[in-house]
């Protein structure tokens, strides 16, 4: 059975929510099976209107994704500055704080999932709503 690490892809859901106010996702193997969670926690109204008011201020409108299993035990977490206009590279860290790596937008299609190195490793396609690795890309 597949895992986040092992699986060639992992496909996602994001429920269709109208002004969302936290990101929850649902990460699932080739089999089907749940293999993880995405979440932002503490995300209100008040937060989202915060992030518009000062999406020149990277620091001030981020957001961060926290990736865990299914049971709770953390993977990493993505760190993503906001922008109004065009996204800027997000950094991926482990549970502790170290830096494994980054995202990086690449049109509208999604983002390029790069190791620290910024060598692509991975892609993470909006359309498909699939997460490949970089034989698949």
């Amino acid at each position: 059975m597949s895992d986040l690490y092992t699986a060639p892809f992992l496909v996602y859901d994001e429920p269709p929510q109208i002004f969302s106010a936290q990101v929850s996702y649902t990460v699932w193997s080739p089999e089907g099976q749940p293999v993880a969670r995405v979440q932002e926690a503490g995300v209100g109204a008040v937060r989202q209107a915060w992030r518009i008011m000062h999406q020149d201020r990277g620091d001030q409108a981020r957001r961060d994704l926290y990736v865990s299993r299914y049971d709770g035990m953390p993977y990493f977490s993505v760190h993503k500055p906001y922008a109004w206009a065009g996204t800027p590279e997000a950094d991926v860290v482990t549970p502790y704080g170290q830096l494994i790596g980054h995202l990086r937008k690449r049109a509208f299609s999604g983002f390029e999932i790069l190791d620290v190195q910024r060598r692509q490793i991975g892609y993470f396609d909006f359309y498909r709503q699939m997460v490949l690795d970089w034989q698949n890309y």
